[in-house]
């Protein structure tokens, strides 16, 4: 059996997972999850996961057991490669009278997989006309599954969908209540998947709701046999937290709680110093992402990972800094021994044939040569528009590189990024030195 298109990684057989089809593993193995996402929690220490139990990927919410009546549906959900397939396994499980909260989970986290949106929806519409309870874990697959979805299948989070992402998220809260009855570690979860949709609903009314989920999750508590404990939010609660305040324009806020966060010995995530810098980056603010950097990472000795570099070069490249850009990429690279990834690498040659086009000078010509030389591109490991992108972009660097004349500086666009920062500029000819122009001269 092949692994499903939206694997970059080789999966188990069907035949190895018969084991553990009852524990509803089967969504929380590494090879199974988004490219970025598992970077993001690959790079987590033990200390820094939402979860209590760091030798799993992602203990929860998938690790709970789920009805054995209903495990085969959930094996073949998991396996679907389109969504009416999805669909059609949830409507012989109602036929089958075991269409349960597992089902219904385990349909939300593979239309969130394959950021199925439409059929998301329909799973929700089908769980609330058959009455099946809305579970803690429930919801917050599906509160994680309308965030990714919102993206669509290409780049960007889809206009017409952020703007119905609050309104879903907020009934689906509805229908469950509240904290009540839950312990530390689930309110924390809950908490953070409701969070995540916050931050990419990214609105005045988003904020005000991450505010009173922040307060009511405040207020849970209970009783243990070993006593009394009241909800203290987790480090990626706090993250995930300030994630929202920047992208909502809070930036004084963001400031004064990595203040009080620092004051008790707090230090920035990998993933908190490359979420930030990636929001600056995304407001055309690239000030504001150098002063991040300092403060987290030259100041309070965050150790930034690939993530990070990439999205501190991203800031750069937004507003044409070029060659900014190029120089954040090999200099982290080198100074933090990392392995490129292919994000990282289509940035960096796009940066460099644009360097090249504008100065035609040999130096920058050897420096592209260099990079292409260098790194090998595993094309197994990209997704079908990354793939074509590549195959494109290399050749228009080998274009380049034959007969430079022949290419304008609008040939040169491949990459998303390139195309949204400079896709209005005017069409320069090569060697024309365009990058070291100011904005006024480039329109």
């Amino acid at each position: 059996v092949g692994s499903p298109m939206w694997c970059r990684k080789p999966c188990l057989p069907i035949a190895n997972l018969s084991s553990r089809i009852s524990q509803r593993q089967i969504h929380a193995r590494p090879a199974q999850t988004f490219i970025a996402q598992r970077q993001r929690l690959e790079s987590r220490t033990s200390e820094e996961r939402l979860y209590p139990c760091a030798s799993d990927f992602i203990p929860a919410p998938t690790q709970t057991p789920g009805p054995e009546e209903s495990a085969e549906t959930r094996r073949k959900i998991q396996w679907s490669k389109r969504p009416e397939e999805v669909l059609l396994h949830l409507n012989r499980a109602i036929k089958a009278n075991h269409f349960d909260s597992a089902v219904v989970g385990s349909a939300m986290k593979r239309c969130e997989q394959g950021r199925w949106w439409d059929c998301l929806c329909q799973v929700r519409l089908l769980q609330t006309r058959h009455q099946v309870e809305m579970t803690d874990v429930t919801l917050g697959i599906y509160l994680t599954g309308l965030a990714r979805c919102a993206s669509g299948e290409a780049y960007g989070v889809r206009k017409d969908r952020r703007e119905k992402l609050l309104q879903l998220g907020q009934d689906a809260w509805d229908t469950f209540g509240s904290f009540s009855g839950l312990n530390q570690t689930q309110v924390g979860i809950l908490l953070n998947s409701a969070l995540h949709l916050c931050s990419i609903a990214a609105s005045a009314a988003a904020l005000e709701w991450a505010e009173q989920l922040w307060h009511l999750a405040s207020l849970s508590g209970g009783e243990t046999l070993e006593g009394t404990w009241r909800f203290e939010a987790t480090r990626v609660n706090y993250e995930t937290f300030l994630t929202i305040l920047s992208k909502c324009g809070q930036q004084q806020r963001v400031d004064d709680m990595l203040d009080s966060l620092e004051e008790r010995g707090w230090r920035a995530s990998p993933v908190l110093v490359a979420a930030l810098v990636h929001v600056a980056g995304e407001q055309r603010n690239s000030e504001r992402a150098e002063e991040l950097w300092r403060r987290l990472v030259d100041r309070v000795g965050a150790k930034p990972n690939l993530m990070a570099i990439a999205a501190r070069a991203k800031a750069q490249m937004l507003v044409g800094k070029i060659p900014a850009c190029a120089d954040i990429i090999e200099q982290g690279i080198e100074q933090g021994g990392m392995t490129i990834n292919y994000k990282v690498f289509e940035m960096l040659v796009q940066a460099l044939t644009l360097i090249y086009h504008s100065s035609l000078s040999l130096e920058d010509r050897l420096r592209l040569q260099k990079v292409l030389e260098s790194h090998a591109v595993d094309i197994r490991d990209m997704s079908t528009r990354q793939q074509q992108d590549w195959v494109k972009l290399r050749g228009v660097a080998d274009a380049l590189l034959a007969e430079p004349k022949q290419l304008r500086h609008r040939d040169l666009l491949v990459t998303w990024h390139a195309q949204r920062a400079m896709v209005k500029w005017a069409n320069f000819q090569a060697g024309t030195a365009y990058l070291s122009m100011g904005d006024s001269s480039r329109s």
